[in-house]
């Protein structure tokens, strides 16, 4: 059958042909889509799952922000309280070793002694190494040294000034710095041994407490 007698045909029982064409137009290319968004499960998971994708991963990603958030803060504020800069995951257990000090060191010990501190273990440990006690034996001697000669000098320079009788200004005027100069070597040893100091005094600490 010709389309022309189909479309005579139509139009003896009164129908129009181009609706007709139409509907099957529509049927046609609804089943098409219909296949389509159903070829992976029910007909509602593949219209919404797009979107469900999405309010899922910006839900997670707004999660994820709030807890950043959170952690920079509590970072930020122990910083503040502590002066110790370290990992959120980390603090509880400085506070737990700062909590075992029995008094005999607090934040700033521990602080000093931050690169000694093993937080990787379950218990924080205190670990030195041979090449920090090596410098530390270098610092004693260099400035024991260095102190000694400052001393004598200053020794010397006490003497003569107390024993001659016409003392040049420049004599008197070099005594306050030699004492300086013994002072400044002392505090510069203390401060370049602090670190190893009060690792020594935390782990000896620990050392007490685990012998309980």
């Amino acid at each position: 059958m010709s389309i022309p007698e189909i479309v005579s045909f139509f139009e003896k029982i009164g129908v129009n042909p181009v609706i007709i064409m139409t509907i099957l137009l529509i049927c046609v290319v609804a089943a098409f889509f219909l296949r389509f968004l159903n070829s992976e499960g029910p007909l509602t998971w593949r219209l919404f799952k797009t979107k469900q994708k999405s309010r899922l991963h910006w839900r997670q990603i707004h999660t994820d922000l709030r807890q950043l958030a959170k952690d920079i803060q509590k970072q930020q504020e122990f910083r503040d309280l502590t002066g110790i800069f370290v990992h959120p995951d980390k603090i509880e257990k400085l506070i737990a070793l700062r909590d075992s000090s029995n008094g005999e060191f607090d934040w700033p010990e521990i602080k000093a002694a931050r690169s000694f501190i093993d937080l990787n273990t379950e218990q924080p440990k205190i670990r030195i190494g041979v090449c920090a006690k090596i410098f530390d034996i270098f610092i004693i001697t260099l400035f024991s040294v260095g102190g000694i000669c400052f001393t004598l000098l200053f020794s010397i320079l006490v003497v003569i000034i107390a024993t001659e009788n016409d003392v040049r200004p420049s004599l008197l005027a070099s005594l306050p710095l030699f004492f300086v100069s013994i002072l400044f070597n002392f505090m510069l040893m203390q401060s370049l041994r602090r670190n190893y100091r009060s690792a020594k005094l935390i782990a000896k600490t620990l050392g007490r407490r685990e012998l309980i």
